[in-house]
Protein backbone atom coordinates (compact mmCIF):
# COMPACT_ATOMS: atom_id res chain seq x y z
CA UNK A 1 0.00 0.00 0.00
CA UNK A 2 1.10 3.50 -0.65
CA UNK A 3 1.41 6.05 2.14
CA UNK A 4 -1.69 7.84 0.92
CA UNK A 5 -3.74 4.61 1.15
CA UNK A 6 -3.05 4.34 4.87
CA UNK A 7 -4.48 7.81 5.40
CA UNK A 8 -7.71 6.84 3.67
CA UNK A 9 -7.87 3.57 5.61
CA UNK A 10 -7.28 5.22 8.97
CA UNK A 11 -9.87 7.90 8.17
CA UNK A 12 -12.41 5.22 7.26
CA UNK A 13 -11.70 3.28 10.46
CA UNK A 14 -11.98 6.38 12.63
CA UNK A 15 -15.23 7.44 10.95
CA UNK A 16 -16.66 3.93 11.27
CA UNK A 17 -15.72 3.82 14.94
CA UNK A 18 -17.29 7.23 15.54
CA UNK A 19 -20.48 6.20 13.74
CA UNK A 20 -20.68 3.02 15.83
CA UNK A 21 -20.15 5.03 19.02
CA UNK A 22 -22.92 7.50 18.07
CA UNK A 23 -25.26 4.61 17.21
CA UNK A 24 -24.62 3.00 20.60
CA UNK A 25 -25.26 6.29 22.42
CA UNK A 26 -28.51 6.84 20.53
CA UNK A 27 -29.65 3.29 21.24
CA UNK A 28 -29.00 3.68 24.96
CA UNK A 29 -30.72 7.06 25.18
CA UNK A 30 -33.77 5.82 23.25
CA UNK A 31 -34.04 2.66 25.32
CA UNK A 32 -34.31 4.60 28.56
CA UNK A 33 -36.46 7.49 27.34
CA UNK A 34 -39.96 7.87 28.73
CA UNK A 35 -42.67 7.64 26.10
CA UNK A 36 -45.72 9.86 26.30
CA UNK A 37 -48.70 9.79 23.97
CA UNK A 38 -51.33 12.43 23.43
CA UNK A 39 -54.26 10.01 23.19
CA UNK A 40 -56.41 8.70 26.00
CA UNK A 41 -59.80 7.11 26.52
CA UNK A 42 -62.64 8.34 28.74
CA UNK A 43 -66.16 7.15 29.46
CA UNK A 44 -68.79 9.87 29.30
CA UNK A 45 -72.37 9.12 30.25
CA UNK A 46 -74.97 10.67 28.00
CA UNK A 47 -74.07 9.12 24.69
CA UNK A 48 -72.23 10.27 21.62
CA UNK A 49 -73.73 13.78 21.66
CA UNK A 50 -72.52 14.39 25.21
CA UNK A 51 -69.06 13.11 24.30
CA UNK A 52 -68.95 15.45 21.28
CA UNK A 53 -69.97 18.39 23.47
CA UNK A 54 -67.30 17.65 26.09
CA UNK A 55 -64.66 17.26 23.39
CA UNK A 56 -65.68 20.54 21.75
CA UNK A 57 -65.65 22.41 25.10
CA UNK A 58 -62.21 21.12 26.01
CA UNK A 59 -60.65 21.60 22.57
CA UNK A 60 -60.21 17.87 22.02
CA UNK A 61 -61.30 15.57 19.21
CA UNK A 62 -63.81 12.77 19.80
CA UNK A 63 -62.69 9.73 17.82
CA UNK A 64 -65.66 7.60 18.89
CA UNK A 65 -65.34 4.11 20.31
Amino acid sequence: MRTNDYGILSTWISQTGLNAFILILLSISCAHADVYINQFAVHITGGHHAADRVARETGLKNLGQ
